[in-house]
């Protein structure tokens, strides 16, 4: 017995049966895609969609997915912040100095010193941060030292 209605046509029927069939073959509960340790890899990247991922990359190893995923809520929680500027530095390997400007909170200026130990490139950092930054701090400046 389907849940389709009594009135159902028949192409409704047929189709009803072909993704029964379809979905009888998956091996997957529902409830695993939604849970970052046990959901598959090959949703990983939906999971990442739902939880808004601002930056995903497929060549990621897989524990680096599963963590990015894991850590959305508290990095949707800190964006704006000091602390979400310095995780990003922190995780594109950048050697860096922050200086706030004197009002606080409308000019930051990020200087990076080595560009060698950057795991990402130049422009990537730049709109990783773009993507973080606060309404206020529209005037953000990365410069490059080395």
């Amino acid at each position: 017995m389907g849940l389709l209605p009594a009135n159902a046509t028949a192409l409704e029927r047929a189709l009803e049966e072909v993704i029964t069939g379809m979905l009888g073959s998956v091996a997957i509960p529902i409830r695993a895609l939604r849970v970052v340790a046990t959901c598959p890899e090959e949703w990983l990247s939906f999971l990442a969609w739902e939880r808004g991922i601002d930056e995903w990359n497929p060549d990621w190893p897989l524990a680096v997915k599963r963590e990015v995923v894991a850590a959305a809520w508290s990095l949707h929680a800190e964006k704006g912040t000091f602390a979400a500027d310095c995780r990003v530095l922190d995780a594109a390997g950048a050697v860096y100095d922050y200086v706030e400007g004197a009002n606080g909170h409308h000019t930051v200026t990020i200087s990076i010193f080595n560009t060698l130990t950057l795991r990402v490139t130049f422009a990537e950092l730049e709109r990783a941060i773009g993507r973080i930054k606060t309404v206020w701090n529209d005037r953000l400046a990365i410069v490059s030292s080395s």
